[in-house]
């Protein structure tokens, strides 16, 4: 670009800027006259500036910072050039105001991938890198067709000592949804249900992983032609998604694109899924009529008219579309989050006039893929083939990230790998292990998790007799087991003398000697452990967790800052610290720490050791609120852990409020239980009658 062209095209983003309505829409047209591709240029920039960041707040990236990385062509990576010693870019894919995509090729698993980075003029803003971060951690916990897959986050220092944060994803070749409809107008309703179904498949799996996209729009939904398959529609860009907080009550920030967000985001109310289904329900609308069922006037105009009127009916805006269409799109755009279909799937229920259909179309998909993987098991070759091997890397990868999403990949991808090769036992064993991690930490029932993983472990032992692992991991199920776990340790022993240099086996040992009271001996096995693997965030983590079980209040110190220093982006290094500086008696400091644990996602354990800090500090009215509102979430949710709970309850001295959440917990299975007689807080329950009824039920003697 000439510097001509560049100040032309600055004077006209200025000029356009200062527009609205008809009267920007006239001013562009006539720019175009005389020059349509500046124009256009124009437009995109316009369109990158509207949706940078929240719609009262300044963008990120100013105008005539956009305008200078139009002009100049600013590229953070160049074609053939080698990032990180392991991706080779090969092309440039798009970009806009924030940052830029380029085609790569991984060149450890020979596999194509996308990258995509932030400009290098941003890239320092810690704002935008904590949205980089989020948006990785989020989308990974979602695993589904229909939705893009993020692989890792990585950091490539450049030639001239810059540092750039850049994220692996799937390669996705095609256009998005919005740009297929200004191609070609409406989609036909035939090819617009097939299109739903997929986009409601995506949306609800998010929901279900408790993510909240955000910012969902026909922008952010790409179309791609897969041979012989036909359209696959993949939803992506979760830079603004958030966790699904029902303990939010505070007014948000708005974010989103204002053609899309519904009314209450408008008001600053917690985003919710609700939210998604009203951007859904604009989606749809989009899709059948080729226009927003809100338009004219200024962003916040256009934004604020659903606050005082229904969206225009369907069959108004574009003839032929049937009653179910008008009734679903009705029903997500209502302006009452309760009157809106409950989840994504409610939406195809109206759409397809047919309740039962999508159960029924889910159990056609499934015996098709059971009798696939039965066809592949019957043409397995019997040497392991390297779409196994790496299915099984990826497994162990995702495996030792521990977090929900981690293992939930984890599983998906061994399972890959034994499809191919149904003898593969080590990648039976990962199997097992994932599936027992993810019962043990509650991100999955553990009355279904744990039998699959000892299914597993079975499977790996009938075809390797020695393989320590899958050992490990039966021993493990049993350790975690409210009925078993007594039982455990011979099974232990076995695998740690078939697998002595295993750092898993080691860890799980030394969880279970932890809450048999035998500290030692589990900092014995968890430094076993780590003179295999010393970066181990388990490991590490297990460490801290017998130091602060045992009292050992400098050691806990020492370990909660190697934590950190080893994982800065882990929740639980900044939980540990917490615990740490409220032994110290730094409470200011402490519930810093724990401000900086709910950046990063784990929130229950945040909020639980909040409160404990606030009763030690004698802050007990703010404590106890902050009780109830976690009781709240353990009665809604299963999956939240009962030891937490209990524990704040002793730190404010309701001993028979937190006898009965350990009651209502084992009801649950809840394996964190096992930890009740060597946690330091639940000490205050020894003299009571129900603690001792309690231990009996653990098997131990009251």
């Amino acid at each position: 670009m000439t510097p001509e062209r560049w100040s032309r095209l600055k004077e006209l983003f200025d000029d356009a800027s200062s527009r609205q309505g008809n009267d920007r829409a006239e001013f562009l047209a006539t720019a175009a006259v005389t020059d349509p591709e500046l124009a256009e240029e124009v437009r995109a920039l316009m369109e990158n500036h509207r949706t940078a960041d929240s719609l009262f707040d300044q963008p990120l990236v100013s105008r005539e910072r956009m305008v200078e990385y139009l002009s100049r062509g600013a590229r953070v990576f160049e074609t053939g050039e080698v990032i990180c010693r392991r991706f080779r870019i090969e092309g440039l894919l798009g970009e806009g105001g924030m940052g830029v995509v380029y085609a790569a090729t991984d060149l450890e698993l020979g596999e194509p991938v996308a990258v995509k980075t932030l400009h290098e003029g941003i890239s320092g803003n810690p704002r935008m890198l904590a949205r980089f971060k989020q948006e990785v951690q989020l989308s990974r916990r979602v695993t589904h067709p229909n939705v893009c897959r993020i692989f890792d986050l990585f950091q490539h220092e450049r030639g001239d000592g810059a540092v750039v944060a850049f994220v692996t994803m799937e390669l996705l070749e095609g256009e998005t949804l919005a740009q297929r409809i200004r191609r070609q107008g409406r989609m036909a309703a035939g090819e617009a249900v097939a299109l739903a179904r997929q986009m409601t498949g995506g949306l609800g799996a998010a929901h279900r992983a408790g993510i909240v996209h955000g910012d969902f729009k026909s922008g952010n939904v790409m179309l791609v032609e897969v041979a012989g398959r036909g359209q696959r529609v993949v939803i992506t860009d979760f830079g603004l998604a958030r966790e699904y907080d029902a303990f939010a009550t505070d007014v948000q920030e708005v974010r989103g694109t204002p053609a899309y967000i519904a009314p209450e985001q408008l008001e600053g109310k917690p985003l919710t899924p609700a939210c998604d289904i009203y951007a859904l329900g604009v989606v749809l609308y989009e899709t059948v009529t080729g226009r927003l069922p809100f338009a004219g006037g200024n962003a916040l105009a256009v934004a604020e008219q659903r606050l005082r009127q229904a969206a225009p009916a369907v069959r108004e805006a574009a003839g032929g579309i049937g009653g179910a269409w008008d009734t679903a799109i009705q029903r997500c755009l209502e302006r009452d989050p309760a009157r809106r279909p409950g989840s994504p799937a409610a939406v195809m229920d109206i759409l397809e006039n047919r309740a039962g259909r999508r159960r029924w179309l889910a159990g056609i998909a499934s015996a098709a893929g059971v009798a696939l993987l039965v066809g592949r098991r019957l043409t397995a070759p019997r040497v392991w083939a390297s779409e196994a091997v790496k299915s099984y890397k990826r497994g162990e990868e995702f495996a030792r990230r521990r977090t929900k999403e981690g293992l939930e990949n984890a599983v998906q991808e061994y399972g890959r790998a034994v499809a191919v090769e149904p003898e593969y036992a080590d990648a039976w064993a990962g199997m097992a292990a994932a599936w027992a991690a993810l019962g043990q930490f509650r991100f999955a029932d553990a009355k279904v998790a744990l039998p699959k993983a000892k299914e597993a472990a079975r499977r790996a032992i009938g075809i390797d007799a020695k393989c320590g692992r899958a050992h490990g991991v039966l021993a493990y199920c049993m350790s975690i087991d409210l009925h078993e776990w007594l039982k455990a340790e011979p099974y232990f022993r076995s695998a740690i003398s078939l697998s002595p240099n295993d750092p898993d086996v080691r860890l799980w040992y030394a969880a279970y000697l932890g809450k048999r009271g035998r500290a030692e001996e589990a900092i014995q096995q968890i430094r076993s452990g780590l003179e295999r693997d010393p970066t181990s965030l388990v490991l590490n983590l297990q460490l801290a967790s017998e130091y602060f079980l045992m009292g050992r209040q400098e050691d806990l110190r020492r370990q909660a800052n190697e934590l950190l220093r080893l994982q800065p982006f882990e929740a639980m290094s900044h939980v540990m610290l917490a615990r740490s500086l409220e032994m110290d008696g730094r409470y200011d400091d402490a519930l810093k720490s724990c401000d900086d644990a709910d950046l990063y996602g784990h929130r229950a354990a945040a909020v639980t050791v909040r409160g404990s800090i606030y009763a030690s500090r004698g802050d007990v009215v703010e404590a106890r609120r902050i009780a109830a509102v976690v009781e709240k979430a353990w009665r809604e949710n299963p999956y939240t852990e009962s030891l937490l709970l209990a524990g704040l309850y002793c730190r404010l001295g309701e001993r028979q409020k937190a006898l009965d959440i350990l009651f209502g917990g084992f009801e649950r299975s809840d394996p964190t239980l096992l930890m009740v007689p060597t946690h330091p807080y639940l000490k205050p329950l020894e003299g009571e009658p129900r603690y001792r009824e309690f231990l009996r039920r653990l098997g131990l003697e009251g």
